[in-house]
């Protein structure tokens, strides 16, 4: 029950295919993206809308579309998918989960990449495999090789022998993220190690060819069109791996998501010791009408920082969902 809400408090319609809002004179009024309205206004999908303590997210999907998609393939519950953008991205990949295609993840830095691939593993019939996960930033320009293919050593050499990621991500799946900071060489490499006739590899030192025996999910944060462009990826292991992709939505267009999410960031432990802050009014406004920079990421440093013992204030809102403060990268999460 929210005793902020005047008996005759507002309306909301669609007028000639518009959604409108209507402020009936109410005490404690009716706000539209944190903007007090009077009369009558026009609203569009994805805005904010509260009425004394109780806040909409005006909806943005079609809800036969959404039941299809949820009827023939089930968003997992790991995923916060309340918004239609995010129920469409599962929905468009979902499907391919079971095959052996490769799929390119796209979308900003900090969007959830990393676990929705660990979804599409685990919906897989390579689930019971191991899902190894790499950011290709992280790989020095000269052990791109010997990382990715493993090095075949012994006494002969004087060569530690070391397993590469194709080898321990064998039966399962490989996820390499920020796939464009691999070298062109190194890139070239990957395209034959899952060539659709006879993907193998030959491992550094070595002069037998691997079978290749895991499945490749990649993803970046960039522009596809423009690292071809830039000679930064190889078009044709773009063509090979871009026939089945899709796009993560950043963090401001899943308001729907936003604050399961948090939650979730909180930990079970933390909501069951009933710690878990009930935002005000003004501060969950403020959460869903943030831009989120650093995406769920930023979200989670929020979470972080409350599990810390810091109030959930408007202020400490603002400063991770508009200055763009993240945690590390292996913090990823939905």
């Amino acid at each position: 029950y929210d005793n902020w809400i005047s008996r005759n408090h507002a309306q909301a319609f669609l007028k000639n295919d518009q959604i409108i809002l209507r402020d009936l004179g109410s005490r404690n009024g009716t706000f539209l993206d944190g903007q007090r309205i009077t009369g009558e206004v026009s609203a569009q999908p994805g805005q904010i809308f509260r009425v004394g303590r109780t806040i909409f997210v005006i909806g943005q999907a079609p809800l036969d579309r959404a039941a299809e998609i949820q009827r023939q393939h089930a968003v997992p519950s790991s995923i916060d998918a309340w918004s239609w953008c995010m129920i469409e991205a599962w929905g468009e990949v979902a499907p391919i989960a079971r095959s052996e295609c490769s799929i390119l993840l796209l979308g900003e830095t900090g969007t959830g990449k990393t676990q929705l691939a660990k979804q599409l593993h685990l919906v897989s019939h390579r689930f019971e495999g191991p899902f190894t996960s790499h950011n290709c930033a992280a790989i020095p320009a000269t052990l791109e090789e010997s990382t990715l293919f493993g090095v075949i050593g012994g006494s002969a050499t004087g060569v530690n022998q070391k397993k590469g990621l194709l080898q321990l991500a064998e039966k399962g799946t490989l996820f390499l993220d920020e796939l464009s900071e691999l070298s062109l060489s190194a890139q070239g490499k990957l395209l034959d190690a899952f060539d659709t006739t006879d993907p193998s590899y030959l491992p550094v030192g070595g002069t037998k060819r691997l079978k290749t025996s895991c499945r490749l999910i990649s993803a970046t944060n960039r522009s596809i069109q423009s690292l071809v462009k830039e000679n930064t990826m190889r078009a044709d292991l773009v063509s090979r791996l871009a026939a089945d992709q899709v796009t993560v939505p950043p963090l401001r267009q899943r308001r729907e998501d936003l604050l399961a999410i948090f939650y979730k960031f909180l930990g079970t432990e933390y909501l069951a010791e009933n710690k878990a802050p009930v935002p005000s009014a003004e501060v969950a406004e403020a959460m869903l009408l943030a831009g989120w920079p650093g995406n769920v990421r930023g979200l989670g440093s929020l979470a972080a920082k409350v599990k810390a013992g810091r109030a959930l204030s408007t202020e400490l809102v603002r400063r991770h969902g508009e200055r763009g403060a993240f945690i590390s990268a292996d913090g990823e999460a939905f």
